[in-house]
């Protein structure tokens, strides 16, 4: 019967002597760092990314100015600060966030083991390893994998007081990783309230005290920053632009968080009926069982979500999968544990296989999307590069998705940007913060009116967002009325037109 761990599945189990486990565990994380470092030099990147950076080569005082007039704390841009000191290549600047990735698997296995198995937490550990939105943030010069490594290590510490002796180490360090989520992201305190679901149980209500005087110490040493939020709440008003969540972008959660997107919609169909049909299975399973202990797990990571789902429906929607990355977590670990607890059935073989094939099928799409907005800068630099360098002329991006990444693969290169429409969803890089990184938006096209030789790098789709609206791009008529065209080339999604003055 699903749901009775059988002889055979513990006789399966305990033939893994103690090594064997750190070997597998070993096995894990060199799978995970393979994975996370394919491609690292070579995939594109994207405007946040390009900000990232050049944020982070400020002085430390700068690099808090330009994050007050932001929506984030400056912990992440803080470490990359220190770490571009060795090298700024981009594959060495993203393996910050690989080993940080890393780092959080490692807290996720030791949770589960702790409180579980070590069954459970190695095939936890498994699944986080070859987790494609994990990978994709590894990759990514942003605060979310720190995020992830704040409150998982919170979490940890925070069992350790609940489960083990009193000691004031295990104190010292939730407080510590607590309040590196909360200096990650304003939004991190998501990942640390779950845990006060103790108060519902009767046998775990003596930790909350001791669990609220943690969470306390952490909302204390985050009041320093704490007097920015009114300044960044008011900028998220307008910074984020997701719409208010329902079924759609819940579906879209799900597959964002164990698959990824964009990817074919006959393919996204397919690896989304495999997610549903084992994530079904399995809460069908853990009905049966009436553990609490593993509905209390659930719970936690269920949490996140719902809080952000609230939100979005009483302030402006922040129901985005990224900040809620601890959910993974939670959901591999939920797979895990019917895995582990129904190994003599071919059910749970199957369970296993359909979700690494889930992100097998998946990982293809995450190495090789080069499209809106990781289009191909890389190449667009050289061919910019290269004719201004035969021919003079002015380089202007339409906005600063693509001026941002082309000037970091050439800081001498130079080029202006347009500025993005005043409120509106795109709006989102503050006066001050182009102060502190030292780039500008022109004022508009009239400060080009004198140029004889224009190149103009537009995204396919915003002019489609244009042609769908029955018009065409404003500025490219506005160029078109003194300049001919005398050449347009493609690089991917990304348009560079060769304006000419008549």
């Amino acid at each position: 019967m699903v749901g009775k761990e059988s002889d055979q599945t513990r006789i399966d189990f305990h033939k893994i002597n103690k090594s064997n486990y750190l070997f597998i565990l070993i096995f894990i994380i060199l799978l995970g760092i393979i994975l996370r470092i394919l491609f690292i030099n070579t995939r594109e990147i994207a405007y946040d990314d390009a900000f990232s950076y050049f944020l982070s080569i400020q002085t430390l005082d700068r690099i808090v100015q330009g994050t007050v007039a932001d929506t984030m704390p400056p912990l992440y841009y803080f470490l990359l600060h220190f770490w571009t000191r060795v090298s700024t290549e981009i594959g060495y600047l993203r393996f910050l966030n690989v080993i940080i990735n890393e780092i959080s698997i490692v807290f996720a296995y030791l949770l589960v083991k702790d409180q579980f198995n070590k069954q459970t937490a190695a095939v936890t550990a498994l699944f986080l390893s070859i987790c494609p939105f994990l990978l994709f943030h590894s990759q990514e010069l942003r605060m979310y994998s720190l995020l992830l490594l704040g409150q998982t290590g919170f979490l940890y510490f925070a069992y350790k007081i609940v489960s083990q002796s009193n000691k004031l180490i295990w104190y010292f360090m939730a407080i510590l990783f607590g309040t590196i989520a909360m200096y990650s992201h304003n939004l991190a305190f998501i990942g640390i309230i779950p845990i006060n679901i103790f108060i519902l149980s009767k046998n775990k209500r003596k930790y909350f005290i001791k669990l609220l005087f943690v969470q306390i110490a952490i909302l204390l040493l985050y009041v320093p920053w704490a007097s920015n939020l009114i300044e960044q709440i008011a900028k998220v008003q307008t910074a984020f632009w997701t719409p208010r969540p329902g079924l759609l972008e819940i579906i879209q959660a799900v597959l964002t968080l164990f698959a990824f997107l964009p990817m074919p919609i006959p393919t996204m169909a397919f690896v989304l009926i495999l997610l549903l049909q084992g994530f079904i299975l399995c809460f069908v399973w853990l009905v049966k069982q009436k553990n609490k202990k593993i509905f209390e797990f659930v719970i936690i990571g269920l949490i996140p979500p719902f809080i952000l789902f609230i939100m979005s429906y009483l302030t402006r929607p922040v129901f985005v999968p990224r900040i809620f990355l601890l959910s993974i977590v939670f959901g591999y670990f939920f797979v895990a544990m019917f895995i582990v607890n129904n190994w003599s059935l071919i059910t749970s073989k199957i369970i296993l296989g359909t979700f690494i094939l889930a992100s097998v099928i998946s990982l293809p799409y995450f190495y090789l999307f080069e499209s809106f907005p990781r289009s191909s800068f890389r190449e667009a630099e050289a061919y910019l590069s290269n004719a201004v360098e035969s021919e003079n002329g002015i380089i202007l991006h339409d906005n600063k998705l693509s001026f941002f990444p082309v000037q970091f693969y050439n800081v001498d290169l130079e080029q202006f940007f347009l500025p993005d429409i005043p409120g509106s969803s795109n709006d989102t890089l503050a006066v001050r913060t182009q102060e502190v990184i030292g780039y500008f938006a022109s004022k508009g096209i009239e400060d080009f009116e004198d140029a004889l030789l224009i190149y103009y790098v537009v995204f396919e789709k915003a002019e489609g967002d244009y042609l769908d609206l029955g018009m065409e791009h404003p500025i490219i008529q506005e160029l078109g009325a003194q300049y001919r065209i005398e050449d347009k080339v493609y690089f991917g999604d990304l348009i560079i037109y060769k304006f000419r003055k008549i």
